[in-house]
C-alpha cells in the first residue's frame, strides 16, 4: 500500500464481474491509490481482478459493517485518507485527485464525499456501465470549468453517502462501523458520520465524479430489508449520537408507506411484512439490527 495518499475500500458479496468492473475505474485513476477488497468468499473475486495493480483481497464474514471494519484493521500505515465504495460505481479518472485534494485545502474536514451524478435523476437499478461513463463523459463536457478549476472545491453537507464516502486518515482506529447493522447495513454510513462529526465537518466535492449503478442483484431479501429499514433507524436514535426520535419515525413510516403501495401494486407483501415485525419490536423497545439473522 502506498505509505501516502488514499487507500480505497471496496466491499462485496456473490457479484464478482460488477465488482471487477467498479474495481477497472479506481485503478485507471490519475492518481494512484490502494485498493482492499473485502469479501465473504474466495469465488466473490476474480483471478483477473485479483491481477490488477495495487489490489489487496480480504476474506472474512460476511456483512457492509463488518466487512469494512475488517478492511479498516489491514490498513497498517495511516493514509491521507480511506475511500470507500460501493461495488457497483464507476468513477471519473480524477475522482481520487480530487478527494485527495479537499482534505489538503481543507484541514477542518473530516469526512469528503464525491459527487454521484445520477442521484434524484435515475431510480435504482436503471443506470449501466455504459451509461454512468456518458453522463460522467456528458458532464465533463458540459461544464468545462472542471478540467481548469483547482482541485478540492466543496460543498458543505449535513450526512455522508456509504457508497461513496471517504474520511480522514487521522480518524483510523477511533471510530468504527457498528457491526450490528448486520447484512445490508441500512443506515451505517449515518451511524458513522454521527461518530465522526465531532472530528470535523462533511463535505461533498464539487468535482470528483462519479455514479452509483444502485444494482440490487446479490443483495438481502426484502422481508429481511424491510425489517432493517424500520428497526435501524429507531436502534440509531436509542443510541443517543445525535439522531432525533422524530426523524427515526416519519422516516420509518414513509418507507413503510411505499412498501404498502408496492404491495398493492406488485403482489408482494415481504417488504411490508419486515417494515411491520420492525415496527411491532420498536413498539417494545426492542431495537436489535442483528434480528434480521432471524428472519426468513
Amino acid at each position: 500500500m502506498n505509505e501516502n495518499g488514499l487507500v480505497a475500500v471496496i466491499c462485496s458479496a456473490n457479484r464478482p464481474q460488477m465488482l471487477h468492473d467498479s474495481v477497472l475505474s479506481v485503478v485507471r485513476q490519475s492518481e494512484p491509490c490502494s485498493v482492499v477488497i473485502s469479501v465473504p468468499a474466495e469465488s466473490d473475486v476474480t483471478q483477473e481482478t485479483r491481477n490488477l495493480p495495487g489490489i489487496s483481497v480480504l476474506v472474512g464474514p460476511r456483512g457492509s459493517a463488518v466487512q469494512r471494519n475488517y478492511a479498516l484493521r489491514s490498513i497498517r500505515h495511516r493514509p491521507e485518507c480511506v475511500l470507500f465504495l460501493d461495488d457497483d460505481v464507476e468513477l471519473d479518472e480524477n475522482y481520487v485527485r480530487e478527494i485527495l485534494a479537499c482534505y489538503r485545502r481543507h484541514p477542518s474536514v473530516a469526512i469528503v464525499n464525491g459527487r454521484n451524478l445520477a442521484h434524484g435523476i435515475y431510480s435504482a437499478g436503471t443506470v449501466d456501465r455504459s451509461l454512468s461513463r456518458r453522463l460522467i463523459e456528458d458532464y465533463r463536457r458540459n461544464h468545462p470549468e472542471v478540467m481548469t478549476a483547482e482541485p478540492g472545491a466543496v460543498t458543505p453537507l449535513s450526512t455522508n453517502y456509504g457508497c461513496r464516502m471517504s474520511i480522514r486518515g487521522s480518524l483510523l482506529g477511533k471510530v468504527n462501523f457498528d457491526e450490528r447493522y448486520v447484512l445490508y447495513a441500512f443506515l451505517e454510513d449515518l451511524d458513522f458520520a454521527l461518530q465522526c462529526r465531532p472530528s470535523g465537518t462533511i463535505v461533498e466535492s464539487d468535482n470528483a465524479l462519479g455514479v452509483h449503478l444502485e444494482v440490487a442483484s446479490g443483495r438481502m431479501d426484502l422481508k429481511r430489508r424491510g425489517y432493517s429499514e424500520v428497526i435501524n433507524p429507531m436502534y440509531l436514535w436509542s443510541k443517543k449520537i445525535g439522531f432525533p426520535l422524530r426523524s427515526a419515525v416519519l422516516g420509518s413510516a414513509r418507507r413503510t408507506a411505499r412498501s404498502a403501495v408496492a404491495a398493492v401494486r406488485e403482489g408482494d407483501g415481504q417488504r411490508l411484512a419486515g417494515n411491520l415485525i420492525a415496527w411491532m419490536d420498536a413498539a417494545r423497545g426492542e431495537f436489535r439490527p442483528e434480528k434480521i439473522l432471524e428472519i426468513s
